[in-house]
């Protein structure tokens, strides 16, 4: 396996990059299918620095999945560019570490090589649900002012993802991964590109070219070094272990019956204070927590109402449930979510519901008035 990858979502004519943007540049960018809207809007800098990557999870990192950071990475671009100016642009670009000794900024392009990142939903809070990969680089692209990315004949399509990121990030508070890379990735995976083998010496990604003919593990400053992993590695992964085993079925399953315990008092109070109201729990998740009876049921899906793209699932009416909440003057609703510093109550119960309530509002004044 190359040490040093170009991967992105891509074919014969074109490749996908990222950037994180204001919403303002965002709306104009897209609008325009330009970034000449944003500019003469007066939003986006033509001297500005502006570094595309081709990897999602690594633009979901740099941008906090466009919640957990600032609000001028709110929103998530993907760029597809024209792939052979893109490699002609990468022919003059200059290394920031393990190139030559030419200093990056006086030249047009910058290249960056990370380590690739993918999803982990149990990382730790400061690598917002993803882990870095040490034995691949990923490319990141910079570039100084924004003559190239104004040119039509570069960049072929602007197309705001930022939902996809949303939701990604919705399912991995969840734990779950598998549903996250179906919502970063709905269609295309990234894969490799192949490279002219001219591209591939200019960017150094084969250890054939490194000095001295050495493996490229001695030659880059953050490769692992032969001496063994540190004591800081080792407890890194003794942590990661911990987190891997609070995942397990077992442990999960503890951590439901300890909450189910505690959830009976909570349920008698509320009996008491609404002796009329039934109890129901939400599909899926509520069900682990509370069993009922009752044959209706309700099903309110985090992904209908993730962070600023609100929806009122036509799919999932829950009409069963206006018709017994009418009857009865309310209901009761169990529902749960992976506890979490960035929120205190399921998706369903800050977003989903209160988006039923109001629609159906909504429609009954309608009705009404009419």
């Amino acid at each position: 396996m190359s040490w040093r990858q170009i991967r992105a979502i891509h074919d014969e004519t074109t490749v996908c990059v990222y950037q994180a943007y204001s919403d303002r540049i965002a709306d104009a960018a897209v609008a325009a299918n330009s970034f000449q809207g944003a500019l003469d809007a007066g939003f986006w800098s033509p001297t500005r620095m502006s570094w595309v990557k081709p990897s999602a999870v690594w633009m979901a990192y740099r941008c906090g999945w466009t919640t957990l950071k600032d609000d001028n990475q709110r929103r998530v671009l993907a760029l597809y560019l024209s792939r052979p100016h893109f490699e002609r642009l990468l022919m003059t670009a200059r290394l920031s570490h393990g190139g030559s000794q030419v200093k990056c900024k006086e030249g047009f392009v910058t290249v960056q090589w990370d380590p690739e990142r993918i999803l982990d939903p149990t990382a730790e809070a400061k690598q917002v649900f993803t882990r870095g990969l040490p034995d691949i680089r990923s490319i990141q692209v910079g570039m100084r002012g924004g003559s190239w990315l104004l040119d039509p004949a570069n960049v072929l399509r602007i197309t705001d993802v930022t939902d996809r990121f949303r939701g990604a990030v919705s399912a991995l508070e969840e734990g779950d991964e598998t549903a996250a890379a179906k919502l970063l990735w709905p269609e295309d995976q990234e894969t490799p590109m192949e490279v002219p083998q001219s591209l591939r010496t200019v960017l150094e990604m084969d250890m054939s070219h490194l000095s001295g003919g050495k493996g490229e593990e001695e030659n880059l400053p953050c490769a692992p070094t032969p001496s063994g992993p540190s004591p800081l590695s080792l407890l890194e992964q003794q942590k990661r272990a911990m987190r891997s085993r609070a995942f397990r079925p077992l442990h999960r399953l503890l951590s439901i019956s300890s909450d189910t315990s505690s959830l009976r008092p909570l349920i008698s109070s509320l009996n008491s204070d609404y002796p009329t109201f039934p109890v129901l729990p939400n599909q899926r998740c509520g069900r682990w927590y509370y069993q009922t009876s009752n044959p209706t049921t309700c099903h309110f899906k985090s992904t209908d109402g993730h962070v600023n793209f609100h929806d009122f699932s036509t799919r999932r009416l829950n009409l069963p449930l206006l018709s017994l909440a009418c009857k009865h003057g309310g209901v009761v609703i169990v529902d749960a979510t992976k506890s979490s510093k960035r929120k205190s109550m399921p998706d369903s119960f800050s977003r989903t519901i209160p988006i039923w309530c109001a629609v159906l509002t909504s429609l009954r004044s309608h009705l009404s008035s009419s």
